[in-house]
């Protein structure tokens, strides 16, 4: 059992209407009534930021610089002491997506010009491309051009300056490389890997999309497997909450993205960006029973037009029982201004938590306790063949006895390695009823060994009711008769 502390859209900022240190006392205090709650929420074991972790800048700041640097530096003092106070300091449990609050929008700006030059046609074409550099202002409703790539890159410069320093001497850093902005953070003690995607793949000043390089999500599988990692369990965090119609433009487009991380092993996605908490699912086109589910958490600390009518400020709290492959979503919501208490939302039935399952996660158990059985079914034949060809046939026993004897190898050797040993009984009981004529062969010679000539004749009609050469049973007949006349004549 995991529980993860869920939190998203700090938008921190040295003049925020709630100060660090009233946000963080009200939210430790409601953390200390969660035993108290029915259903009792369990001590996390880490905190999921999902992004916006400061307010931003828009295009007429001045210093916009200045202005996010001072809104990082107010970022960090939050989540030191929320890592201080929950986690024993602990930075490694704590797991951190960007949003695209964390985005540095005049920086984009300087790294476009208007675009002139082309028909409005030619514009409109471009603009519907995948991966173009046209983007539409409409506040002056003209079109503009990336022209400098490397300034463009850079826009998330600030947000890769403070993610570098909390994790400073923990081995994890932010690229400016949209192809490696990916992060794997591994539970401590544990093999559950939390991977941070950037959803900001194209998002600028001018375009509000969110999208996830479907390159890094390639780069960073190629990675993990070239590390050797095996989870057991994989999470994946991004900011953008998925699209739930056809394509909306502020949101994460889902079926670019999610089944890329479904077939790669994510059992869950966790997000935030819409400013209140929920639950939905994404299922697989080909096989809808395996789906996965997608926890969006509401806002931590945006101002009042900020959260969507009938909502209020919202926090998660994520229990993932691995073994019963459930997850259950708690969450709480900002009262009056003032206090954290449980959420009663409408579509969890008026409860402040649900209930759902983990389909990919019991599939890939259940695979991988196959492939880890088969992994050791073929070690076990293997030496088995060995000690057969070394004549150790007692170590062939050994190693078969308890596997199938439906599997026709491990059948095959443990007759040889019986006969060999003259465990005739132990050939009776691998037998049972004879399929072809080399398993009648050996209950023939078992029996003989035995002196149950009496059992052969019946073995012989069994034989012949299955179809077996008649020929082959005169010869057996005939066999049968030399070791009666041997039997009479001692």
């Amino acid at each position: 059992m995991v529980t993860l502390l869920h939190i998203s859209d700090l938008h921190r900022s040295p003049v925020a209407p709630t100060p660090n240190s009233f946000l963080l006392s009200c939210l430790l205090l409601d953390i200390q009534r969660h035993q108290n709650d029915d259903p009792v929420i369990p001590k996390c074991d880490g905190i999921v930021v999902t992004g916006d972790l400061v307010e931003g800048v828009s295009l007429e700041d001045r210093e916009p610089e200045k202005t996010m640097k001072e809104q990082y530096l107010e970022a960090k003092d939050f989540l030191v002491s929320l890592c201080d106070r929950l986690l024993d300091g602990n930075r490694a449990r704590i797991f951190i997506a960007p949003g695209n609050h964390d985005v540095n929008w005049p920086m984009s700006y300087r790294a476009m010009s208007r675009l002139t030059s082309k028909p409005q046609r030619d514009i409109r074409r471009a603009l519907s491309d995948r991966d173009t550099p046209i983007r539409w202002s409409w506040g002056e409703y003209r079109p503009y051009v990336i022209k400098d790539p490397h300034t463009y890159g850079r826009r998330l410069e600030l947000y890769k300056e403070f993610f570098d320093d909390f994790y400073r001497g923990l081995g994890h850093t932010f690229s400016l490389d949209p192809s490696k902005q990916t992060v794997n953070f591994v539970l401590p003690e544990s093999q559950i890997v939390l991977t941070s995607f950037c959803s900001l793949y194209g998002n600028d000043c001018f375009n509000r999309r969110g999208r996830i390089s479907q390159d890094a999500i390639a780069v960073n599988d190629l990675e993990l497997r070239s590390k050797g990692m095996a989870p057991t369990l994989k999470i994946a965090i991004w900011h953008h909450s998925p699209a739930t119609s056809s394509y909306q433009e502020d949101c994460l487009d889902s079926f670019d993205t999610l089944p890329l991380l479904m077939d790669r092993g994510y059992v869950i996605g966790l997000h935030g960006h819409q400013h209140h908490s929920s639950v939905t699912t994404f299922s697989d086109a080909i096989n809808p029973g395996q789906y996965m589910p997608l926890v969006g958490c509401g806002s931590l600390c945006a101002g009042p037009y900020d959260i969507p009518p009938g909502y209020r400020r919202h926090y998660n709290v994520i229990e993932i029982d691995e073994n019963t492959f459930n997850l259950r979503v708690h969450a709480r919501e900002w009262f009056n201004n003032q206090i954290w208490i449980a959420a009663k939302l409408p579509e969890w039935n008026w409860e402040s938590w649900i209930d759902l399952k983990l389909p990919l996660l019991e599939f890939a158990t259940q695979e991988a306790a196959k492939t880890a059985e088969s992994s050791r079914l073929m070690a076990n034949v293997g030496n088995a063949e060995r000690a057969v060809k070394s004549k150790d046939f007692r170590r062939a026993i050994a190693l078969l006895k308890s596997e199938s004897s439906e599997i026709p190898l491990v059948r095959k050797l443990l007759l040889l390695s019986y006969r060999e040993e003259g465990e005739w009984q132990e050939i009776i009981g691998l037998i049972g009823d004879p399929t072809n004529e080399d398993e009648v062969v050996s209950l023939f010679d078992a029996y003989v060994q035995l002196k149950r000539l009496n059992e052969i004749n019946e073995l012989l009609k069994r034989a012949s009711a299955r179809g077996l050469s008649p020929l082959f049973i005169a010869e057996l007949r005939k066999r049968l008769e030399v070791e009666r006349s041997i039997g009479d004549n001692p």
